[in-house]
């Protein structure tokens, strides 16, 4: 299984989320694996589902952030049980918005850390310092 990490799921957000969009679904047809999203949860009653042949995880936003808690792995991990498909191959995140995530979750539960690099956050950080 490979577990991207993302904000939200669909085009109307744009950024990273319309490229998981993408990214998800492309693989969903042709990865001899299975696909699944995990996306920041908008209600404590969302459970897994099923669009466009990925699965979607829900997860909680981290504490002040419009992105995944770093330790958002348990969670997945444990939606993954529940469905009797907890082996993860590779965990996906997205630089330093998911990519954490990401890592954390591979750490911790094993599998290979995929970090997309949209941007050079140096280059757009001020150089003044101010």
């Amino acid at each position: 299984m490979i577990v991207i990490i993302a904000t939200r799921w669909g085009s109307g957000g744009g950024g990273i989320s319309a490229f998981n969009l993408a990214l998800a679904t492309a693989l969903a047809r042709r990865a001899p694996a299975t696909i699944a999203c995990a996306v920041i949860s908008d209600s404590a009653a969302d459970s897994p589902y099923e669009e466009a042949g990925v699965l979607l995880l829900p997860v909680r936003a981290g504490e002040g952030a419009d992105r995944p808690a770093d330790d958002c792995g348990d969670a997945i991990i444990e939606m993954l049980r529940m469905r009797a498909r907890p082996d993860v191959s590779h965990w996906l995140g997205h630089d330093l918005i998911t990519g954490p995530a990401a890592e954390a979750a591979a750490r911790r539960y094993g599998g290979k850390t995929i970090i997309i690099h949209h941007m050079d956050y140096i280059a757009y950080q001020n150089p003044g310092g101010g």
